[in-house]
């Protein structure tokens, strides 16, 4: 096996584990747009920051750690199904991670727009609710 197809296993398992979280966290939808401000992360980028957090512990925990690039890879430098799982493992807490540092852009943003709204009912429910996509609605900040 060489190094490439080692990596494009890895990089799928940690695709996967990125796929997982977005879907985890409200299945497929519709890319939520802010009106001037920040918008959510889709399934293509969650899969990619699952993907490459995936290949960066499969380099760093193992005996490829010091291997030419190079070179083609021996059978102790094979991605066993250990590290096939782990990369799954850390692509889904690498898209997790980016959720929800958009997540926090995302609220913040609605929470200044709620600031300048009068004084709802509605809009304080959907913020409390931890609801983003009905926070911002109710604010009027989807575009």
């Amino acid at each position: 096996m060489n190094a490439v197809e080692a990596v494009a296993i890895v990089a799928a398992a940690g695709g996967a584990g990125g796929l997982t979280a977005y879907l985890a966290s409200g299945g497929f939808r519709k890319k939520l747009k802010l009106e001037e401000g920040p918008s959510e992360t889709g399934f293509v980028g969650t899969m990619f920051l699952g993907a490459v957090a995936g290949v960066l512990a499969w380099v760093v925990q193992g005996p490829q750690e010091s291997l030419a690039v190079t070179s083609a890879l021996t059978d102790a430098q094979v991605p066993t199904w250990g590290d096939v799982v782990s990369a799954v493992g850390v692509g889904l807490a690498g898209s997790k991670w980016l959720a929800q540092s958009y997540q926090t852009k995302l609220f913040r943003f609605v929470g200044a727009r709620a600031a300048l709204k009068d004084p709802d009912a509605d809009t304080a429910a959907a913020i409390s609710g931890g609801d983003v996509r009905r926070a911002a609605s109710a604010v009027g900040a989807v575009s």
